[in-house]
């Protein structure tokens, strides 16, 4: 092969100015497909109240939002992984993006700063909402049905250490550190006596990371961190709602205060209880900052235990999924065919005709609600000497079938719902939903471009 060393374009660092080109997008782009399959109009429709009712705003009040352009970059942000800067970058410079977001000829454009506000107020609430209509977009082109469902649940891990005593205290008495000099910036005296409590503390925790070797020690240690947190927990009670230092606070500290309040005499309680009886108090706080994860018993070699949230899985043909979160995080697995046929049915008002489910669901409640629900085929692996409720070759279909819901779910684990990196419960929940959105958006484009290019070649 030769080589043309003649166009070289070597751009000059004393030249100004802007470039032009001319780009030629095929219809039959993964995103132009996709783009022309989303019900806008309708999506939008439902935005609406999300973004502005549940947080008590007038739509008609203040700056007009793009809602098309907020909307298509959410979807391309979700499928794609991208960050708020890369997709200002992407909506402002890829064609096809502009093109998906509703831009088009136009030279408008997103900044990060508003992405990040619009991905904020959307919530739960809109990662459910897309998922549900990119569902209803892949029935409509018969690329998934509702007929045939399996379900599982699996454990979103909870971005926390483990929640020992001591570690829970030195998170505590850490922060009450840091909120003494915001308290000390907004013109007050601060948490009497917080940084000697904290020099003190510090010296019990070197002491029980190093040298602490029997359990009567460690005890005794424990012991005296419990009293230097209780001290630290008097002072912070002076801070109320009201008081002139505390109105100048910002929001985020006052709740801060406000929880530690709440949560570190709650806190305190349990350590008591465990250090005089050795046992787990019930309800254990497992973090000071998120509420939800609790102790998840999984029986697995190596992880006994998880600590996070439970999460019911749905999964249809063509690999579609359904994810909720139940209000209880820690819902037995019995429990859980209920939810999953709640979920269905809101989803698409009607029940499935097969119906599969591990051997945890098993029980006598759930098979009489699978028949009360007309499903026809109820895969419950049962336990012990129990029979299935269907022949021996559905049986094994069907367990086949339910099987591959595990690999499934692993793909979930790597876009949103394994370990989670946020910060809040509210944001470990957002990013669940928004696992299997992606997830499902990536499954319809795929579908969609196939379908699109089966569609030419017969031309």
């Amino acid at each position: 092969m030769s080589v043309d060393t003649r166009i070289i374009n070597q751009l000059s660092i004393f030249e100004d100015m802007a470039w032009s080109t001319t780009v030629r997008i095929e219809p039959n782009h993964r995103l132009v497909t996709l783009c022309k399959s989303i019900p806008w109009e309708n999506l939008m429709e439902q935005a609406i109240p999300i973004l502005y009712h549940d947080h008590g705003i007038s739509p008609d009040i203040g700056r007009s939002l793009n809602l098309r352009a907020h909307l298509g970059v959410y979807i391309l942000q979700t499928t794609y992984g991208w960050t708020d800067r890369w997709c200002e970058e992407m909506v402002r410079f890829y064609i096809p993006a502009r093109i998906f977001c509703g831009y088009g000829e136009s030279t408008g454009s997103l900044d990060h700063t508003k992405i990040e506000e619009f991905r904020n107020r959307f919530g739960e609430k809109g990662a459910r909402l897309i998922t549900t209509d990119m569902l209803k977009v892949a029935r409509k082109f018969g690329l998934t049905e509702p007929d045939d469902l399996d379900m599982d649940t699996t454990a979103q891990e909870a971005g926390i250490t483990h929640p020992t005593e001591m570690k829970l205290m030195h998170h505590l008495i850490k922060r009450l550190s840091t909120l003494h000099g915001f308290i000390k910036k907004a013109g007050g005296r601060g948490i009497d006596g917080v940084k000697s409590i904290a020099n003190q503390f510090n010296k019990h925790l070197s002491e029980y990371r190093f040298f602490a070797k029997d359990t009567e020690t460690k005890t005794k240690l424990i012991h005296k961190a419990r009293k230097l947190s209780i001290m630290a927990l008097k002072e912070l009670a002076n801070f109320l709602p009201g008081q002139k230092h505390f109105e100048q606070l910002q929001k985020r500290h006052q709740q801060e205060i406000t929880r530690f309040n709440t949560l570190g005499p709650k806190l305190m309680e349990q350590i008591d209880y465990w250090l005089r009886t050795g046992k787990v108090a019930h309800g254990k706080i497992v973090s000071l900052w998120k509420l939800v994860p609790k102790a998840i018993s999984k029986g697995k070699i190596g992880k006994p235990v998880e600590f996070g949230r439970k999460w019911i899985v749905n999964c249809y043909r063509g690999g579609y999924m359904l994810v909720v979160a139940p209000e209880n995080p820690k819902i037995s697995d019995q429990h859980c065919v209920v939810e999953s046929l709640s979920l269905h049915s809101t989803v698409f008002d009607e029940m499935p005709k097969t119906y599969g489910t591990d051997r945890g669901m098993w029980s006598r409640e759930n098979l009489e609600l699978c028949l009360s629900a007309g499903i026809e085929k109820i895969a419950i692996q049962p336990k012990g000497q129990a029979k299935p409720l269907v022949s021996r070759r559905d049986h094994l279909e069907l367990a086949n079938r339910r099987a591959g819901i595990e690999p499934r779910i692993g793909h979930l684990k790597t876009r949103g719902l394994g370990r989670s990196k946020m910060k809040s419960d509210m944001g470990d929940l957002i990013s669940g939903y928004r696992s299997a959105l992606s997830w499902n958006l990536s499954l319809l484009m795929r579908d969609l471009s196939k379908n699109e290019t089966d569609a030419v070649l017969q031309r």
